[in-house]
Parts: structure tokens; C-alpha cells; sequence
């Protein structure tokens, strides 16, 4: 019996609703089909934008024109204006001048590569730095992906989120991308370039009825998300802020479509502006600026010193201070046991009090610790040590930083969905609307991008496995049925791979004329008379249903 026509749902607005848009626009008109063009901005209205940076629209029409060579190969691999092994150095010798001239750079869209040097710098020097941002990223990098149909009740809409499921356990590293790509919490933007490949891709067709086929479609799926320095990005000088790939002495280009995944930190301005960077780039000049002087404190200060003694008959024998200097000298360099005769002495002193001068810089140092764990996560209590009666408050922290880190899986997963996820739609909307067609769901190419399934890291707190566990005895005692392979992966239960392997559950007293069945059943109703006994004995007879 054939299906109904699928008719995906509108698409909201936003990110991805306006590429969906596009997208469907650009298949309609592909196949010949009508559809509602976009009305153009109305000229002459606003500041006059000035086209600047120059873009190389010659480089922009080649790339366009080798679409699938440019798909497959990597683009930003040779950007500019220097290659990832050069680097600028900016956090080097910091002074208050030079942190302001690489966020001035940066705020015109064009000195980026001195932003993105100094990011990157400042995270890998800064130890407490690069703690705190690793567990801002392996909050979202570290959970699966969670894909979902826009209807339960399409066959498009499920249909297509077992297409994505699939597409997306076939990308290699995919969770190395996703961390390279929370660079942004840094920067403010990140870029992770789309490497692009032919194979086949199988995923399941659903009849309506909880199955369906496997098919598989042969097109061009993404295989790789390679991870591009921030160094490499320009901006356009307007109020659009849009992202341009440096290409050096090319000049920049528009990132060519379907090639890129951009992702956006969430917050206000230009893009260099919304990341952490200019909230710790000060503490971490002046943390390490007391910590340089810190190391010159205790240099001098700091540590024992050796003091020799010669008695009064002795002093005038050369020979007698030559032998306590040996001495002295072997003595610092690590000989425990120097002998010296009667008449001379070395003393251990011990390093000179300055007033607690030395506890001032380790003071510094933990304030600037504790201002960039607010900056970065939210909270300073889950990382640094607090006083008497913060145990509850570190419960409020945690709160606060996984807030933040909810912010970053809502605002990648929506543009994994609006750069990979539609891309790869749009690029194969062809094979995957006849794939439909041939079994009973009739749909347009140009209907495929309004049903792009949603996702979502899953980002709540992890549970014990007992915990865990007993979350499913209970959805399957309200009757949601929980799905076997999921339990098993969850808990890391291995499927028995013969009777023999499989491990017997326990024994349950079945009484007379009672029947086993599951919870799922049970909390459905089912429906078990007893069998009926003849009079004066005999066998029992079932019951007529």
C-alpha cells in the first residue's frame, strides 16, 4: 500500500531557516520547479559601505567553476598570510600597548593574523588558561550528537534523520572537529573546512509501521572537518562582519558554499569581540608579569646561601681559604659530605623574610586564576580551592558553568545542522528524493532542505550506571519502550553472541493459568483469561478470545 505525499514542516527562522531557504530556492530552480525568491536589500539606504577589504572575485569564480575538485580538496590548507608553522609570536614580551594594537587590528576585520596568533599563544602558555578552556570544550565535544526527525510522524522527516545519523558516524573525527571547532569560545569565530567524498551511505527507509529497508545511496558525503587557524580569516569591513578566507597575496574570497563549517560564539558586536579573549588577555599579562618577578624574587632571595668559616689562627693561610672554598663549592654542587680539618666550618642560611613580599605575587597570580575561570566557565569554585562554607555554593558554580556550556552545544549544534547537515542535503538532493520516490514517499528536491532534522549534543549531567539503569526500568514501567542497542551502548553491555555466551536472567514463579509478559506489555494490557475446567476434572480448555 503507498505511503502518503510527505509534506515537511516550515522551517523557523534563524541560521539555518534562512539557508534552508536558500538552499530549496536554489533546488527549485535547479529542477524547474517554482519557488519564492528573497527580496534584495533596498539601495541607497543606510551608511555607505565601503568595499573594503578588496575581494579576489577572479580566485571566487575559479573555485566556483571546479566545485567538486574545490569540495574535495582542502582550499584553506595553503592560506595566508603566513603558513600555521609561522607564527607572529604577539604574546611574547606583552606590554600594555602592544595587547592594544592586536584587539585594534582585529576590531578592522584585516590585522587577523596577529589576533590569531595571540589566542592561540596565550592559550598554550597559560596553563590554568588551557585547563579551563580543554573543560569548556570536552563539555560539548566529548557528548554524542543527538539527531531527531522534525516530525515523528513524516516518513521524510524520519527519513532523513537516519540519513543523518548515518552520514555523520562516517566523518572521521568527528568529535576532534567539533573541539578544534569550540576554538571560537577563544577567538569569538572559528573555521573548520569540509573535506568532501563519493561512497555510498546505507540508512534505513521507514514503511510506517516501525521498520523499513536498508538502502544505500551513492553521493558526496562529508568525510573530514579540518580545523583552520584563526590566522587565516579576514572580515568585511561593514556591519555584516562576514567571514573571508585569507589567501595572502590572492587577497581574500566569500567562503565558497558547502566548504565551511563557521561556527559564531552567541553575544553582541563583531565576531573578533565576543569570545573570552579580551576578558583574560589583560590577567594574563599581569600574571605573568608577576610571575616573572616572582621568579627574580625567589631567585635572590629565595634560596639558601652557604657561609664559610675560618678560625682566627687560620685567616692568614692562603692554603687553609683555598681548601674552604673547594669545599663550599663542592658543597653547593651537591658533595654531602666535604671533610674539612679543625678550624673550618660551612653554615647552612637559611633564605632572608622579606615581609611576605613573595606571598604577594602568589596572591596576584590566583586572583588572575580565579578572574579568568569566570570569564571562561562562569564559576571559580570547581577550580580553584574556596574558603570554609563553600561546599553548597560550588553547586551553584557548577550550575553556572554548565549553563555556558549548554550555550556552546545549542549554538554549534545549530550550525553542524545549517553547514553539514543542509550542504549535504542540497548536494545530493537528487539521489536521496528519488531514493523516497522508489519507495512510496514521493517528495521534490527542493521539499528536502525544509526537512532537515534537528540536533543537539546531549549535554545533561552524567549519571551513575545504576542511576542510568534504573531510568529505563522506569520509561518501560510507563510504557516508553526503551531501545535495546541504546541500553547496551550506554552501559557497555555486549550483545551474547551465542545461547551459550548469554548470561540467564532470574527465575520468575509463573502461577497456574498466568502468563509472562514484558513491562512494556503489561503497562499496554494484555489480555490472559484463565482457561475454563470442565466439570467433575478433565483437562483444561482454553478460553475462546
Amino acid at each position: 500500500m503507498a505511503r502518503p505525499t510527505s509534506k515537511p514542516p516550515r522551517t523557523p527562522a534563524g541560521r539555518t531557516g534562512k539557508k534552508a531557504v536558500a538552499a530549496s530556492t536554489r533546488l527549485a530552480g535547479r529542477f524547474g520547479a517554482s519557488a519564492n525568491v528573497p527580496a534584495p536589500a533596498v539601495p541607497g539606504v543606510g551608511i555607505p559601505q565601503v568595499p573594503y577589504p578588496p575581494i579576489n572575485e577572479r580566485t571566487e569564480a575559479e573555485l566556483a567553476a571546479a566545485s567538486e575538485e574545490v569540495l574535495q580538496g582542502r582550499v584553506a590548507v595553503n592560506a595566508g598570510p603566513y603558513s600555521d608553522r609561522v607564527s607572529s609570536y604577539p604574546a611574547s614580551y606583552l606590554d600594555p600597548n602592544k595587547i592594544n594594537r592586536i584587539f585594534q587590528s582585529a576590531d578592522y576585520g584585516v590585522g587577523i593574523y596577529l589576533y590569531g596568533d595571540f589566542c592561540k599563544q596565550m592559550r598554550e602558555r597559560d596553563s590554568h588558561l588551557m585547563g579551563i578552556d580543554r573543560q569548556r570544550r570536552q563539555g560539548v565535544a566529548n557528548k554524542p550528537l543527538l539527531v531527531w526527525p522534525k516530525s515523528d510522524t513524516d516518513p521524510l522527516c524520519v527519513g532523513l534523520a537516519h540519513l543523518v545519523r548515518s552520514m555523520l558516524a562516517e566523518i572521521d573525527g568527528f568529535s576532534s572537529g567539533i573541539y578544534s571547532s569550540l576554538s571560537k569560545n577563544c577567538d569569538g569565530w572559528s573555521l573548520n573546512e569540509i573535506v568532501w567524498a563519493y561512497g555510498s551511505l546505507r540508512f534505513q527507509i521507514p514503511d510506517g509501521f516501525g521498520g523499513g529497508p536498508m538502502i544505500a545511496i551513492r553521493g558526496l558525503w562529508p568525510r573530514q572537518l579540518c580545523w583552520v587557524h584563526a590566522k587565516h580569516t579576514q572580515f568585511t569591513n561593514d556591519s555584516s562582519d562576514e567571514p573571508l578566507l585569507d589567501l595572502g597575496p590572492d587577497g581574500p574570497i566569500r567562503l565558497p558554499r558547502h566548504k565551511f563549517l563557521y561556527t559564531l560564539t552567541p553575544g553582541d558586536g563583531i565576531a573578533s569581540a565576543r569570545g573570552y579573549s579580551r576578558a583574560v588577555a589583560w590577567m594574563h599579562f599581569f600574571k605573568h608579569a608577576s610571575i616573572r618577578d616572582w621568579n627574580v624574587f625567589l631567585h635572590i632571595y629565595g634560596i639558601p646561601f652557604l657561609q664559610g668559616k675560618v678560625a682566627r689562627g687560620l685567616w692568614k693561610d692562603t692554603s687553609m681559604k683555598e681548601i674552604l672554598e673547594q669545599a663550599i663549592a663542592a658543597y653547593g654542587n651537591g658533595e654531602q659530605a666535604p671533610i674539612l680539618t679543625d678550624g673550618l666550618e660551612i653554615e647552612v642560611k637559611d633564605p632572608v623574610s622579606i615581609s611576605g613580599s613573595g606571598d604577594a605575587h602568589k596572591n596576584l597570580a590566583g586572583f588572575c586564576n580565579a578572574e579568568q575561570s569566570k570569564a571562561v566557565l562562569g564559576e571559580t569554585l570547581t577550580t580553584e580551592a574556596g574558603e570554609s562554607g563553600s561546599y553548597k555554593l560550588g553547586f551553584v558554580h557548577q550550575d553556572s558553568a554548565h549553563d555556558v556550556i549548554v550555550g556552546d552545544a545549542l549554538s554549534t549544534a545549530e550550525d553542524v545542522r545549517s553547514d553539514i547537515m543542509l550542504s549535504a542535503l542540497e548536494l545530493n538532493a537528487e539521489a536521496v528524493a528519488s531514493a523516497f520516490a522508489d519507495h512510496g514517499v514521493e517528495v521534490r528536491p527542493e521539499d528536502l532542505p525544509m526537512a532537515v532534522p534537528y540536533c543537539g549534543f546531549r549535554t545533561d549531567r552524567e549519571w551513575s550506571p545504576e542511576i542510568r539503569m534504573g531510568m529505563f526500568e522506569r520509561a518501560a514501567k510507563m510504557g516508553v519502550a526503551p531501545s535495546k542497542s541504546q541500553i547496551r551502548r550506554e552501559l557497555q553491555i555486549d550483545a551474547p553472541t551465542s545461547p551459550e555466551d548469554q548470561v540467564k536472567g532470574e527465575p520468575v514463579i509463573i502461577p497456574s493459568g498466568g502468563k509472562a509478559a514484558g513491562t512494556t506489555d503489561a503497562a499496554e494490557g494484555v489480555d490472559n483469561p484463565k482457561p475454563d475446567t470442565p466439570a467433575g476434572g478433565g483437562t483444561p480448555k482454553e478460553s475462546p478470545r
